[in-house]
């Protein structure tokens, strides 16, 4: 754990290492967001959107 605080941390701050986000999902659509991540179609993230 500490090698990614180390190494990996500083490079997604960096923007060295961005996600790949595939979905963004209001809350309200959790079911179908996670339905999608179920389903092993996922090659990104799947993120679900909390507020505005």
């Amino acid at each position: 754990m500490a090698e990614l605080g180390q190494y990996v941390w500083p490079k997604i701050s960096q923007g060295e290492i961005v996600p790949i986000i595939q979905q963004v999902f209001p809350i309200q659509a959790a079911s179908e967001a996670h339905e999608l991540v179920a389903s092993d179609g996922t090659i990104g993230k799947v993120v679900l959107k909390v507020t505005d």
